[in-house]
Order: C-alpha cells, then structure tokens, then sequence
C-alpha cells in the first residue's frame, strides 16, 4: 500500500527515504503514527494484508510488472538504440540504464518490498 512513494526513487520526504525496499515509510507521516499507535489499527491492517487478499494482490502485481516488462522488451530495447547516442542518464540515480536493467531494478524492489512487509507488518 505504500508503493507509490518507493521503488527506489531517491527523495527525502518528512526526514525518511524512499530509496531503499526496507522501513516504514507511511507509518511515520503525517497522522498515521497516531493511528499505528493504536493496537486495534495496526491489528486491522495486518488483518486486511494477510486476510484480505491484499498480499495476494501486491504479489500478483510483481508478475503482472515481469509479464509486461517481457512484452515491451523488443520496444525497449529499440528505443535504447535508437537513442544510445545521447546522455541517457536517470537524474535519480546518476547512471545510464538499459531497459532491461531497468525493469529488473523496478522488479527487484517490489519484491525486496514485499518481503520486508511480510517480515515486518
């Protein structure tokens, strides 16, 4: 649930970092530590992710993120050669990437992500 503030991207927010696939990241914002202080919420959302279907989901994602990097691959890597000429390099991370380096990194997080939740929800 809190994917779209992860997969790596390299920014401080509220003092906590999101380029890394451990920690909690939504827990300690805003008013959300009111909430997990509460041991009702934080049985509920443990609850929900494991019961729920919401692990399920998140895991389904992964594949669903391999079975599209798959289908694009041939689109990727033609725009890699087409514009290997030119810096392309990813202001985030400071280095040029390949689509397919790229894509793993993406998938690599996720699934890094997902067992930190699963060992620390």
């Amino acid at each position: 649930w809190d994917m779209d503030l992860t997969l790596g991207s390299n920014f401080e927010k509220e003092g906590i970092m999101f380029n890394t696939p451990d920690g909690y990241r939504i827990r300690y914002m805003s008013w959300y530590p009111r909430l997990f202080n509460r041991e009702e919420f934080s049985k509920a959302v443990k609850d929900e992710y494991i019961n729920n279907d919401y692990r399920n989901i998140l895991l389904s994602m992964s594949e669903y993120i391999k079975e599209q990097k798959e289908i694009l691959s041939n689109d990727g890597e033609m725009n890699y050669r087409l514009y290997r000429n030119i810096e392309l390099t990813n202001i985030l991370q400071e280095r040029t990437w390949t689509y397919e380096e790229f894509a793993d990194s993406i998938i690599d997080f996720y699934d890094a992500r997902i067992d930190w939740i699963d060992a620390n929800l």
